[in-house]
This record gives C-alpha cells, sequence and structure tokens, in this order.
C-alpha cells in the first residue's frame, strides 16, 4: 500500500514537472519567434526607410533642387553621415548623367 502510494505521488510530480518544463520551453519559443520578428520587422522598416531616402535624393537630384541646406536636414532627420550622403548621390548623379549623355 505504502509503495503504490509512492509511486503515486512520484507520477505526480514527474507530470508536474514536465507540464512546467512543457510550458517552459513553449514560452521560451514564443518569446524567442516574438524577438525574431520584432528583429526582422525592424530590418524590413530600415530597407523602406532608405528606399524611401534614395527616391527623395533621386527626386530632388534630378529637379536640380537638393543644395546644401536640404542636405544638412536629409542628414540630421535620417541620421546619415557626410559620406553616407555622399555616396548615395554620386549614385544618383551618375545614374542621371549617364541617362541624359549615354555612353555609346
Amino acid at each position: 500500500m505504502k509503495i503504490e502510494s509512492e509511486n503515486e505521488i512520484s507520477s505526480t510530480v514527474n507530470e508536474e514537472r514536465k507540464q512546467e518544463t512543457d510550458y517552459l520551453y513553449r514560452k521560451f519559443v514564443e518569446k524567442h519567434f516574438q524577438d525574431l520578428i520584432h528583429k526582422r520587422a525592424k530590418e524590413i522598416a530600415k530597407e523602406r526607410l532608405r528606399h524611401d531616402l534614395c527616391q527623395l535624393i533621386k527626386g530632388l537630384i534630378e529637379s536640380n533642387l537638393l543644395n546644401k541646406g536640404l542636405e544638412e536636414t536629409i542628414m540630421i532627420v535620417y541620421e546619415l553621415s557626410q559620406d553616407e550622403l555622399n555616396k548615395i548621390k554620386d549614385h544618383f548623379q551618375n545614374d542621371v548623367i549617364e541617362n541624359e549623355y549615354p555612353s555609346e
């Protein structure tokens, strides 16, 4: 009788531990995937922002409206260094020149 009671207690304790372990594992996996989703969402937002910034600079270059004041504002708003802004500008200025005067 006593052995059966101990076995039942042991079985109950093991089942509770298993349930607790399963619960903690599910919480861990859920948190991990939430972190991955959040990280990917930030990457996508950054890519979209970069694309929008490039389109803005391209439009300003094509319409000859890009000046030092706008460049400084863009650098502040988009948290760009002068080098980063220059790389974007160079890319589009070369593209605009190539479109206006295609090489033969």
